[in-house]
């Protein structure tokens, strides 16, 4: 810790963190398609634009194998090379919410809220946070916090101190909560390579070939004595 002193002359004593060895596999996240050279020079010759739909949707789909990968982790390399996700993370806080969020009151999801702000601040996390919910609840969200009344569930719960916002998940199922501390100590990103797009050419020139591909892996992170800015409750 700090010291605290009038003249700020006093040697504190030097640190240097400590840290444990592990292994983090850097998997290729990627999607291929090929176009026929026949439509290729088609397209050239007559100036018809090709339909570039497939390979918006090869990037997207990387896009969101990277985002699973985020929250559901990977064995690519087995369990003993494990990449660790939101919800497969070691040392995060669980818990039990009151209730299934996609029926729940609104005062019950505050009542859980408020526990995962607590179950973080109990790790020395303090925010400010990001919360993770399945789609479904994100939609039973938007109904109103009390009958009539003027605001949402989602409006009140961002009202909540701490709460910087709420994003729906299509990787999080039932009632799986995530709360997280956006800091670099908690979590970041191996950014190896952004999506790329690769050509070659098989069949004697006949198909070309084309692969998007990436190199970005979450790198989970968590203190010495074990303490997790992630809180997932269900």
């Amino acid at each position: 810790g700090a010291e605290i002193g009038m003249s700020g002359l006093s040697q504190t004593p030097n640190d240097r963190q400590e840290f444990n060895l592990n292994s983090l596999p850097l998997p290729i996240i990627h999607k291929d398609f090929n176009i026929n050279i026949r439509q290729l020079h088609s397209s050239r010759r007559i100036g018809t634009p090709l339909d570039v739909t497939q390979a918006q949707l090869a990037s997207r789909i990387v896009s969101e194998g990277i985002e699973t990968m985020l929250f559901a982790g990977s064995t690519v390399l087995g369990s003993a090379n494990t990449i660790y996700g939101y919800t497969t993370a070691p040392h995060r806080s669980t818990g039990s919410v009151t209730a299934s969020w996609t029926t729940a009151t609104g005062t019950q999801i505050v009542t859980d809220t408020l526990a995962m702000i607590q179950a973080a601040k109990n790790d020395n996390m303090y925010g400010p946070y990001m919360m993770y919910v399945p789609s479904a609840v994100y939609t039973a969200m938007g109904a109103d916090f009390k009958a009539q009344g003027d605001r949402t569930i989602l409006e009140r719960v961002l009202a909540t101190s701490g709460i910087a916002g709420i994003k729906e998940s299509k990787d999080l199922t039932a009632s799986n909560i995530i709360m997280i501390q956006m800091t670099s100590d908690v979590v970041d990103m191996v950014d190896g390579m952004q999506p790329t797009t690769v050509q070659w050419e098989t069949e004697g020139g006949m198909v070309v070939n084309f692969k998007v591909m990436a190199i970005m892996i979450p790198r989970i992170k968590f203190d010495y004595v074990n303490q997790s800015g992630i809180v997932h409750f269900s």
